[in-house]
């Protein structure tokens, strides 16, 4: 059965994807062939070997390329990474319900796990009634046995209280599935309440034994005890957040380049754009995306050793303008494009690093960089 997938036009305007692009230009490719494959239900193996062998046979690409395409597009958020039951890494299309739409009466049943955070798609009751009158493989039963989560199984409930949905099922099957649906609700439950128990006695030990003996000293009261086989109190302002199974984000080299510019500019914390400020650091990436690791290196040393004094307002949108005059205007800060190195007037004991800092840029001093 040929495979479809819709392409908005607003893809050219996406900032996650241009960011994707300029880290590595296979990924953003890989993303893109992706689509089709994933459908109807949006899920892909994250096995590097077989999402290659599914997604591009036909690519020049080795297993580490591939399994680092995959990261990039987890850390963009335009994959969510998962596991199925056994354990078997899987991957999400990020958003795929609200961007996709199918002909659900005509659609198999789900390959693999869906993600725990699945929510049935627009259309899928009627699929459901439809694929029942024409005897079709599509059932409430063949999707509940491939859903995880509690809160998943009870988004799927609801769709049975739509019109024809229940009229299309079958009296008996529908009676087995809702059977088995309130036993894995009930078996889920309990596993998420002993999970959260296990988390609550974990954090109550560990500020039990983050306390000083000073400040149980200075306490008229004994310090409660927390026994092992009783249910701790948890605090009523920690929330557990959800676990991501994904891998802990890693800086590519470039990321971890203009991490250490940042800092020799003198600015706090990481480079990254206030929540809705504009530009994004898709403008950074594609800034760095043509300069050289040892370009942005010498950059960095120059930032530290002539002492940029940054704004104290619109920290993001002065250093976006500071780095883009840096990398279009090298020459001033010392750096030999024809060489690739620092020019030997910026590098007095001729090693080519920078004893003293060189004059600063005139746009620099001012701390406006005109572009």
């Amino acid at each position: 059965m040929n495979q479809w997938a819709k392409l908005h036009g607003k893809l050219s305007e996406s900032e996650d994807f241009m960011a994707l692009h300029a880290a590595d230009p296979n990924a953003a490719l890989l993303f893109l062939m992706a689509l089709p494959q994933a459908a109807p239900w949006g899920v892909l193996p994250a096995n590097p070997v077989l999402f290659r062998a599914r997604v591009c046979p036909m690519l020049d690409l080795s297993l580490e390329q591939v399994q680092t395409c995959l990261r990039l597009i987890i850390d963009q958020g335009m994959m969510t990474a998962y596991d199925d039951r056994q354990g078997k890494p899987l991957v999400y299309i990020t958003h795929w319900n609200e961007n996709q739409s199918r002909q659900w009466s005509r659609v198999a049943a789900p390959q693999y796990d869906l993600p725990p955070d699945w929510t049935p798609p627009a259309g899928l009751a009627k699929g459901l009634a439809d694929a029942a009158k024409g005897r079709r493989s599509l059932n409430f039963s063949a999707i509940a046995e491939r859903v995880q989560s509690a809160e998943a199984r009870k988004s799927l409930s609801q769709v049975l209280d739509q019109p024809g949905v229940l009229e299309a099922e079958s009296k008996p099957s529908l009676s087995r599935v809702l059977d088995q649906s309130k036993t894995s609700l009930t078996r889920e439950r309990d596993r998420d309440r002993d999970r959260e128990e296990r988390k609550n006695n974990a954090r109550a030990r560990e500020g039990a034994c983050a306390v000083s003996e000073p400040i149980l000293e200075l306490s008229s009261e004994e310090p409660p005890t927390l026994p092992e086989t009783t249910e701790p109190e948890p605090e009523p302002e920690i929330k557990a957040s959800p676990v991501r199974t994904s891998k802990m984000r890693k800086l590519t080299p470039k990321q971890e380049a203009v991490q250490a510019i940042w800092t020799a500019t003198g600015l706090p914390g990481k480079p990254s754009p206030p929540p809705g400020a504009k530009p994004g650091y898709s403008v950074v990436a594609q800034t760095v995306q043509s300069a050289t690791i040892q370009k942005l290196a010498a950059f960095a040393e120059y930032c530290e050793n002539c002492g940029v004094d940054p704004p104290e307002q619109d920290q993001w949108a002065w250093f976006v303008s500071f780095l883009r005059a840096g990398m279009t205007a090298p020459w001033k800060w010392g750096w030999n494009e024809l060489t690739g190195a620092l020019d030997a007037r910026a590098s007095p004991n001729g090693n080519g690093r920078m004893r003293t800092a060189p004059e600063p840029m005139e746009a620099f001093e001012t701390g406006v960089v005109k572009l």
